[in-house]
């Protein structure tokens, strides 16, 4: 299972965050998905980045996002227990908690 850090910026005007929420959910090629803040979505796919990006290019038409590949046990920051566990965790059902 493939970790990814979306990024994207939350204030652009062309698409609402129940647009973005709706077409993850719909994306099959997205396996699970967690947001721990604005801008910024962590997803689960067995895809490949250039899968990946090509899924949500059409989504983002006209506005900058990043897609890259989280190698988890070289991956630093704040996040709850929870999330870093999850990320690890290959296809653990759900992020605790949710």
């Amino acid at each position: 299972m493939n970790v990814y850090l979306l990024s994207f910026n939350p204030f652009a005007n062309n698409f609402t965050y129940t647009q973005l929420l709706s077409f993850i959910k719909d994306n099959r090629k997205v396996y699970q998905f967690f947001s721990p803040y604005a801008g910024t979505y962590i997803l689960k796919s067995v895809e490949g980045i250039r899968s990946m990006q090509d899924s949500f290019e059409g989504f983002f038409e006209g506005t900058h996002f990043v897609i890259a590949k989280l190698q988890v046990f070289e991956t630093g920051g704040l996040l709850v227990q929870d999330a870093w566990d999850w990320m690890a965790a290959g296809q653990n059902p759900t992020l605790p908690g949710s």
